[in-house]
């Protein structure tokens, strides 16, 4: 395996079921890594849509689920590699399972909330369940006036939980303590009690807290600019809402929708804390915002949806012609910044097909849809989220099939530049190139201080000299890719070490 003696930073799950799903055909392949996220994605998605139904009606979950899915970040989490999605769907799910056992009068066990607790925790760690049940304790005793009596019968419920999730996550956790010893507990304090309290000497993703909130309202896209308009709106009429106090509107509101206010307001203030921050660890907040942009959005519309469905249907024409020219320069053969560029639009007409189908179905005043149908609400919401969802992912693939170093490792120049005989004496530096390592199928190594004249380093353009610095010998480049969207200091540089 590449870089193999690492010790795991986080725990196994995802490489778990990544492994179940290549079980069949015996390897892991790019469909089978991706696999994992994308049937969480859905599944989810489907739960959601079925969740938000039972509470608010059919019609604002087809809407909620619409937003959801054409927010682009929780789309592009769902087409990678990677731990968030699993725990975005695990750590929210465990919520909505909370929320519910809180709606029957905390009768019967969780058994749902507690599966998915252990599931979140074993995805990303420690934080998949003091989180989520966190968040859970807040809503409770907001429900009930924030009353100190009310504190130890919500610490008791919440603590039957925490116990059971615990005990089945330390399970995984001692068994790498016993294959790894102090190395591995050195690595669990340093990802988790260390990041969180920016203690980190590296210090990864080192951002501030404007970064974070700039790159949710990107992922939001392209709702963000719907909210702010009727942000603008509420300021103009702001007449409107005098004489209601903040408490009074608080009270107003239905249960689910505080709920989703503190679910992923709370989220989002707690990875402001630590200094590590990116924009995917916002994943778990998507649900509860989709739910509260579905009714601030719903409120706005249904007054203006006939002039609105005619703008949507413009938007929705002009985004399919645009996506048909992305994926046209998607197979063209030459590769440039400008054709990447313009390839990457695809997926953004993708997201607003999506938002076109959302905007539509909020828009429409309730019962009148189902009437000019003449169909169940519950089988349109189906068919049109199976349907733009569909749509969405083969324009998305598309287009990022041609952003892949894959394209480039097996290309000419790249396959021209690394001989055959030093395929097998590949290294990296400052960064591990798991890409490249899993799509040539080759392990990787740390560079070292001393490296035999002919061994090959994937090196990013801004550690060039620093790799220079570290080497006893001279290099020089071979190959570079770069897919045009970032700064030619994140080009991904190939050297050769020379006699």
């Amino acid at each position: 395996p590449a870089y193999d003696g690492a010790v795991p930073s986080k725990p196994p799950f995802s490489h778990w079921l990544i492994a179940l799903v290549s079980l069949p055909g015996g390897e892991v392949t790019e469909l089978t890594s991706r696999l994992p996220s994308a049937l969480a994605f859905v599944v989810f998605t489907a739960a959601f849509f079925l969740f938000v139904a039972k509470r608010i009606g059919v019609q604002a979950a087809l809407g909620a689920s619409l937003i959801l899915l054409s927010s682009s970040e929780w789309f592009r989490g769902a087409s990678t590699c990677r731990v968030d999605t699993i725990l975005a769907c695990s750590m929210a799910g465990a919520l909505l399972s909370l929320y519910g056992w809180w709606e029957k009068g905390f009768r019967g066990i969780p058994y749902i909330a507690g599966v998915l607790l252990v599931c979140s925790a074993l995805t990303k760690g420690p934080v998949g369940i003091v989180l989520p049940l966190g968040i859970f304790s807040f809503f409770v005793w907001s429900q009930r006036d924030f009353k100190i009596g009310a504190i130890p019968s919500i610490a008791s419920r919440t603590l039957m939980l925490c116990v059971f999730a615990t005990f089945v996550v330390s399970i995984w956790y001692v068994l790498g303590y016993i294959e790894r010893g102090d190395e591995f507990l050195d690595k669990i304090r340093y990802e988790n009690f260390e990041r969180f309290t920016s203690t980190m000497q590296d210090e990864p993703h080192k951002h501030g807290v404007a970064y974070l909130v700039g790159m949710l309202a990107i992922g939001l896209l392209p709702w963000t600019i719907l909210l702010v308009i009727a942000g603008i709106q509420a300021v103009i009429h702001r007449s409107n809402f005098k004489g209601h106090s903040v408490g009074a509107w608080w009270r107003g509101l239905p249960d689910i929708l505080k709920f989703s206010v503190i679910a992923a307001g709370s989220i989002i203030l707690f990875f402001c804390v630590p200094s590590s921050k990116r924009s995917v660890y916002l994943l778990p907040a998507y649900p509860f915002l989709a739910i509260l942009v579905e009714s601030c959005l719903r409120s706005k519309l249904e007054r203006v949806h006939r002039m609105l469905s005619l703008v949507c249907v413009c938007v929705a024409v002009l985004a399919i012609v645009i996506s048909g020219l992305a994926l046209l320069i998607s197979s063209f053969p030459f590769h440039s910044v400008w054709s990447s560029w313009l390839a990457s639009f695809g997926s953004v007409p993708s997201m607003t097909m999506l938002a076109v189908s959302a905007v539509l179905i909020i828009s429409v005043p309730r019962g009148e849809l189902r009437q000019t149908l003449n169909i169940p609400m519950q089988a349109l919401g189906v068919a049109v989220i199976g349907a733009v969802f569909v749509v969405s992912l083969c324009v998305y693939d598309a287009v990022a099939q041609r952003l892949s170093v894959k394209t480039w490792l097996s290309s000419t120049e790249f396959l021209a530049a690394v001989k055959p005989d030093q395929r097998d004496q590949l290294y990296s530096y400052g960064s591990e190139a798991y890409a490249a390592s899993f799509y040539l199928n080759k392990p990787f190594f740390g560079a070292t201080s001393s490296l035999d004249a002919g061994a090959v380093v994937f090196v990013e353009q801004r550690k060039v000299e620093d790799l220079k610095k570290f080497l006893t010998s001279p290099i020089r480049e071979i190959a570079r890719y770069s897919n045009g969207l970032e700064k030619t200091s994140r080009d991904l540089v190939v050297v050769q070490v020379e006699k």
